[in-house]
């Protein structure tokens, strides 16, 4: 019964274009005949206020030349606040909320308008690493490649090169990171239990000495996992600096301090091992 059912699933799908069912959907009959879009991902950005302003101001020309009104979004650093604006100098101006998570752009409806631009910077969400989306449609064709050459020339001028936890990484990169999540996360597990072993103080040849010896290898790739993750968040997709910041802002600057910090025990240890031998 479930194979006759799939047979019919099946053959309705292939007749559909033949019978008028379900071939098109709503958002397809929407389109006008000269659709065109273009779109693009930046993994990794870094904006300030006045990046902004000049990707407000390239958009803002074209509700000039075609009417309507551009609208901008931004979602304060601890989510809680949204504020729209319509002013493409907004990001000068006094009311500007210092601390942002996501900035977003939009003018015009894709399926009507003959230019519609939707910019994306930024995620609500603390876990969601999309980074930054351009999508420039319409039906003027001209139009929409003028457009969106000048918003990706902007982005393209502040994509940080040498990320080496963002998404959409080359293979080079992602080797890298890895390459210095594993060394931290190995040298952190150390520095935890050599922080265990102090409090704790087990006695030679117990049972409590024994399995802190053995935890190091078990719980390195946990570690290495949940550092990764951090990493990824404190030095995210999209990162505002200048008049502007971001909820990891501070992180980042005191990154080199914490995680020295952390790794102390064990670059103790080391140090102490290579003098020792050379003693």
């Amino acid at each position: 019964m479930k194979r006759l059912r799939n047979i019919v699933i099946i053959t309705v799908y292939l007749a559909g274009p033949l019978l008028g069912t379900g071939a098109v959907s709503a958002s397809d009959a929407a389109k006008p005949s000269e659709f065109f879009e273009l779109q693009r991902n930046y993994p990794t950005i870094r904006l300030t206020d006045k990046d902004l302003n000049r990707l407000a101001n390239i958009i803002s020309s074209v509700p000039k030349q075609f009417g309507g009104t551009l609208e901008i979004q931004i979602t304060s650093g601890n989510g809680e606040e949204t504020v729209k604006s319509a002013d493409s100098r907004y990001f000068s101006t006094i009311n500007v909320i210092p601390n942002v998570r996501a900035v977003t752009f939009r003018y015009g409806d894709p399926y009507t308008a003959p230019v519609s631009v939707n910019l994306s910077i930024g995620s609500a969400s603390t876990w969601d690493w999309n980074g930054t989306e351009l999508d420039v449609s319409g039906s003027d064709h001209a139009a929409v490649s003028s457009l969106f050459r000048d918003l990706d020339m902007e982005l393209q001028a502040h994509e940080a090169t040498m990320e080496l936890f963002g998404a959409g990484l080359s293979t080079v990169a992602f080797m890298g990171g890895m390459s210095i999540v594993g060394v931290l996360g190995f040298l952190i597990t150390v520095s935890i239990i050599r922080f265990l072993k102090y409090i704790f103080a087990p006695s030679s040849g117990s049972s409590l000495e024994t399995a802190m010896e053995i935890l190091p290898w078990m719980a390195t790739g946990p570690v290495c996992l949940l550092t990764f993750k951090l990493l990824r968040v404190v030095f995210g997709p999209v990162q505002f600096s200048g008049a502007l910041s971001d909820p990891y802002t501070v992180l980042r600057g005191w990154s080199f301090w914490i995680i020295t910090a952390v790794l102390s025990p064990a670059l103790y240890d080391g140090f102490r091992y290579v003098f020792s031998r050379k003693a």
